[in-house]
């Protein structure tokens, strides 16, 4: 993306109190971004079984090569840490009050609805805009202009 950056720790900071305001999904979205280091497409392509083992988040996050670029090249494994935990956690016991945590089932969910009512994965465009509504925001907090 031009004019990308990396965050500075105290953006990092001020992003992850921000986030913890925030619906249960956008913040699990965001934390994963910010805490796997996966690209958008990669966090995207994370099913419940990923994070989930049945009764617990699971301690590492493994995407097979076929949810990779490219799609080639060996598993990438990825600790969860603490703030990522307590999002998927938060937002995983919403889920299971909704619908079924399957583990095939997209981790990040769309509010619309397929054909025939089945649900759909958040798509990419509107994550982007999820998380880019925070950046602006931290932005703003940053500069005193909230």
């Amino acid at each position: 993306m031009a004019g990308s950056r990396p965050l500075t720790p105290s953006e990092e900071r001020l992003l992850v109190r921000r986030i913890r305001r925030i619906n249960a999904r956008d913040r699990a979205l965001i934390s994963a971004q910010l805490f796997l280091g996966f690209r958008i497409s990669e966090v995207l392509a994370l099913t419940i079984g990923h994070v989930w083992d049945g009764s617990r988040i699971r301690a590492r996050v493994a995407l097979p090569p076929r949810f990779l670029k490219g799609g080639y090249g060996t598993t990438r494994t990825i600790p969860i840490g603490p703030e990522l935990r307590r999002a998927l956690e938060r937002y995983l016991q919403q889920r299971a009050r909704h619908d079924g945590l399957g583990p095939n089932a997209p981790l990040f969910l769309s509010p619309r609805r397929g054909p025939g009512g089945a649900q759909k994965p958040i798509c990419l465009s509107m994550a982007e805009k999820i998380i880019k509504r925070a950046l602006v925001a931290v932005c703003a907090d940053r500069h005193g202009l909230s």
